[in-house]
């Protein structure tokens, strides 16, 4: 509860302790992985991950918390066997079809990307982190309509839940606006501020 709280000092002193308490827990070793890979010592993170897999060799989780790792450290071909290991341990874990398909996207293979984002989309059909992607797959081959839509649920991502802004005002839907105010502002950060500003005259000239 610390991890999903944000909280990571307290979170690594409670996997520490768990580990005290039991040395044998493959769990708390995969968690204390998670929470060094949030921290950014992606080191000692995929040893926490090896001794997780070691004490637990079908912990599926596990072989993806490792590939993740990997990935981040450039290890492309080393994360890709992780997740295909998860995969065959568990053929239908949505985590693994959407990591092969993150590495294919991050390849620039982004039909084949989209065909494994689908893929775990049937196993976990609720996930709006997984739409969200899918819609950036969208967006990066031109289809703005659906992937507008999925776009819109990007804040289930659990890098940017955090983020979202709350206004008692509705949000605009594209009314008629008939001289009311519309508050344009900065999500996510200057590059999307920059790109964007340009459709003020866009909502002036609708009427707001």
């Amino acid at each position: 509860m610390l991890h999903q709280a944000g909280d990571l000092p307290a979170a690594t002193q409670a996997y520490v302790r768990a580990l005290k308490l039991q040395p044998d827990c493959a769990e708390a070793f995969t968690n204390l992985g998670l929470v060094c890979h949030d921290l950014g010592d992606f080191a000692l993170a995929g040893e926490l991950q090896h001794q997780a897999i070691a004490l637990a060799p079908g912990m599926v989780d596990a072989h993806n918390n490792l590939g993740a790792t990997l990935l981040r450290q450039g290890k492309t071909e080393e994360a890709l066997a992780c997740f295909r290991r998860a995969l065959a341990l568990k053929p239908d874990d949505a985590g693994a079809h959407y990591n092969i398909g993150r590495v294919l996207a991050n390849r620039g293979d982004v039909a084949a990307a989209e065909t494994w984002y689908r893929r775990a989309l049937t196993y976990k059909p609720q996930s709006g982190s997984l739409r969200f992607y899918l819609g950036v797959l969208h967006l990066l081959q031109g289809r703005f309509n659906p992937g507008w839509q999925e776009y819109e649920f990007r804040w289930s991502s659990r890098h940017l839940r955090d983020a979202k802004r709350t206004f008692s005002q509705p949000q605009w839907r594209d009314e008629p606006l008939g001289g009311d105010f519309i508050l344009l502002y900065a999500e996510q950060g200057l590059g999307g501020t920059m790109q964007f500003v340009r459709y003020a005259p866009l909502v002036a000239a609708r009427g707001g």
